[in-house]
């Protein structure tokens, strides 16, 4: 066994390696609560666009961070880099420098990610990496208080401005005395309706504040003996001060605020498993996965959805099958029914119509990762190098990832292994959802849609191809995107007008008879395509038919180029309360 030019003896190794991890996750942690520490100002100043950087700038810190410590243990160990019995000392020395810090599990995540690159690991190996009881902490650290709690007597005035007045903002309120009495009111009114008034025993909220889209939360519960009632504060800065825009009482909003469509919060959570464990109590059907991934670990949120799938697969029998909806052209979708997940493999071709390739895919799936999602494109996790057992898919499912898909899947014995894939939060397809729900149910998705169409060029994006069935609905009826390989920003569109053909004979010619770039985007054909059932045309017409004219289109690109910012609310229009 070699080393490198510095001597580093094997017994000195592991623990190098281990503090040399070590030390390049503090720098992580580090740069990610500094970035998170600006939401704040940048909240007070209304930096909008400041906001957005720092965003984008958070989301590259950890493969930037992961990346460069992989390369610095090539030097550090030389021939030695890949041997497997030195990593599993090192992951013992790791483990010691680990386990009194409060962040141990996001410590334990980044751990993997740099034996992943190292060793270039299929499917997982236990003793290099941290595995399933590995994230079971039981930590020597003592308790440190995710939220304070206040003893509950009445609802008073008081304590809701004592609780805005812990969030400590250098700008005041525009209002302070009617937003304490107006919520005051709302939370009195709550527990009459669900029964709970003289039953509540204390006021709980998380010591930290969230931020996101220029918004932000103070989360809390009024907590009784055997269940808890949600209490969010949406706070909006306006020129006059700092408003209170929302007031969220009950679960179905608390859950599309932390949607698993939405963009990260700024949180600066010093103990997240006690924070994630404070979320789970007012939204208990929230996978953990996806509370991690709502306060900015998506690398962690990861670890907890590959743990919890390989759990539950541990405890089913069913087997994957092609996910509900027409297939798509471009991946290969599929599901464990039993799991409320897809996996989206990508073909190695594409049929025509589609004129797009595999590295274009690849760039869309990214934007998704680093751009505002404002609660309409669903969050998408990427896995490389996996393994599952053969017996757990449909023959069909598994021919067809064999032959559309077989530079990325290969059987092996009982083993399928599958190179690089996507997972999203399983919703049901648009088409599907209006030809089986009932007509209301129908009629409010439609016009749902058109809405999401408009909040995603509020965030300067253009979904590529509208079909209904490139768009889902989750359980709270919410409309949102999810086949983004057509997905870009509007300034890569030319919205134009429909040329008027100047004889008869050109409407009838299959082929157009005016020039059409590839960037060419004619509105006006939207409204014959897109698959609006004929009894809800007439109520989308008045209500979104501008989405049918390049004018809407055009004014969202000018409004972008100007650099405005446009508000998109993360919670239901008749539960905001604007003072």
């Amino acid at each position: 066994m070699a080393f490198s030019e510095a001597k580093l003896s094997r017994e000195a190794a592991p623990l190098a390696v281990a503090s040399t991890v070590y030390a390049a996750f503090e720098r992580y942690q580090e740069d990610f609560i500094k970035i998170t520490l600006r939401a704040r100002e940048r909240f007070e100043t209304r930096d909008y666009r400041g906001a957005d950087q720092d965003a984008a700038e958070r989301l590259e810190l950890y493969d930037n961070r992961a990346g460069r410590v992989a390369a610095d243990l090539a030097g550090l160990l030389g021939d030695a880099y890949t041997n497997n019995s030195l990593w599993v000392d090192a992951k013992e020395s790791y483990s010691e420098l680990i386990e009194i810090r409060y962040d141990v599990e996001l410590a334990m995540t980044f751990y993997n990610s740099v034996t992943r690159r190292v060793h270039g690991t299929i499917g997982l190996d236990a003793g290099i990496e941290f595995y399933d009881s590995d994230f079971e902490i039981n930590s020597a650290m003592p308790e440190l208080p995710s939220h304070l709690s206040y003893p509950w007597a009445n609802f008073s005035q008081n304590l809701v401005s004592a609780l805005l007045g812990f969030c400590n903002f250098q700008t005041s309120f525009a209002d302070l005395p009617k937003i304490c009495d107006d919520v005051s009111q709302l939370v009195d009114a709550r527990l009459q309706e669900v029964g709970l008034k003289g039953h509540i025993r204390s006021l709980d909220v998380l010591t930290a504040v969230f931020y996101r889209d220029g918004g932000a939360y103070v989360i809390g519960r009024l907590s009784a003996e055997d269940e808890a009632l949600p209490l969010v504060f949406c706070l909006r800065n306006r020129e006059n001060g700092i408003e209170l825009d929302a007031v969220l009482l009950d679960e179905d909003s608390v859950s599309i605020l932390f949607s698993f469509a939405h963009s990260y919060f700024f949180v600066n959570a010093r103990h997240h498993r006690k924070m994630i464990e404070f979320l789970s109590t007012i939204m208990p059907l929230k996978r953990i996965d996806e509370l991690y991934a709502s306060i900015g670990h998506y690398k962690h949120a990861k670890t907890e959805l590959h743990r919890n799938l390989r759990w539950h697969m541990a405890r089913s029998s069913d087997r994957f099958e092609f996910a509900k909806g027409k297939k798509g052209m471009v991946m290969v979708v599929f599901t464990l029914p039993s799991y409320g997940v897809v996996f989206k493999v990508i073909r190695d071709s594409f049929m025509p119509p589609k004129k797009t390739d595999r590295q274009r895919v690849l760039d869309c799936y990214e934007l998704v990762f680093k751009h505002d999602k404002v609660g309409r494109l669903v969050d998408a996790q990427e896995f490389v190098a996996l393994e599952f057992r053969k017996d757990r898919f449909d023959p069909e499912v598994l021919q067809e990832l064999c032959e559309t898909a077989a530079d990325t899947v290969r059987v092996e014995g009982e083993s399928v292994f599958i190179k690089h894939l996507y997972t999203e939060r399983r919703v049901t397809p648009l088409d599907v959802y209006v030809n089986t729900a009932d007509d209301e149910a129908a009629r409010l998705a439609i016009m749902d849609y058109g809405l999401a169409l408009k909040e995603l060029a509020a965030a300067n994006l253009f979904p590529g191809d509208l079909f209904l069935k490139n768009f889902g609905v989750t359980r709270h009826g919410r409309v949102v995107f999810y086949d983004y390989d057509e997905l870009c920003v509007l300034d890569d569109c030319n919205f134009r007008v429909m040329p008027q053909p100047r004889y008869d004979f050109e409407e009838m010619e299959s082929e157009t008879w005016f020039a059409v770039a590839e960037n060419d985007v004619f509105p006006q054909e939207f409204r014959s395509f897109v698959g609006i059932p004929g009894s809800c045309m007439k109520e989308f017409e008045s209500v979104h038919g501008d989405i049918f004219t390049p004018h809407f289109w055009r004014d969202m690109q000018a409004v972008h180029a100007r650099g405005e910012f446009i508000e998109v609310f993360p919670y239901q229009k008749e539960r905001q309360r604007v003072y």
